[in-house]
């Protein structure tokens, strides 16, 4: 709690609270022991995995909180490539977490509903630069 304060108090560090907390959250999730594995479905007509919808929002979260920490524009590609790459490999570790963890399980699908989560920073600079070449 004081380093959430410190941080607070600091302006040039008050702009990473959000992703901190984000990642905080993400990683306490990941972690508790669960009934089933971490894998809810729901039956819809057809089997639908909640918890990948879950990862792919929490790791949205994340890369939008990061992305506005940074402020970055829509064209500084090589840095949402960066926080592409750094939010895809938090998600990759803490599934690799999840291994070692009795009541949880490691899985493929978890690990590429978080990169595509974290992939949708770049949607807006897909319509940016569609828009400016239709203009």
């Amino acid at each position: 709690m004081w380093l959430f304060v410190q941080l607070s108090k600091e302006n040039r560090y008050r702009r990473w609270v959000p992703s901190i907390c984000c990642a905080i959250i993400i990683f306490a999730v990941s972690i508790i022991p669960l009934q089933n594995r971490g894998h809810t479905t729901m039956g819809i007509g057809f089997i639908l995995r909640m918890d990948i919808i879950l990862h792919a929002v929490g790791y949205t979260v994340l890369a939008w909180t990061i992305v506005c920490a940074r402020k970055v524009g829509l064209t500084d590609y090589g840095e949402i490539l960066l926080i592409l790459i750094f939010v895809t490999v938090f998600g990759a570790g803490i599934e690799g977490i999840q291994a070692i963890i009795p009541t949880r399980q490691s899985s493929i699908t978890d690990m590429i509903a978080n990169a595509v989560g974290a992939t949708t920073i770049f949607i807006p600079s897909v319509f940016d630069c569609v828009r400016q070449r239709y203009q």
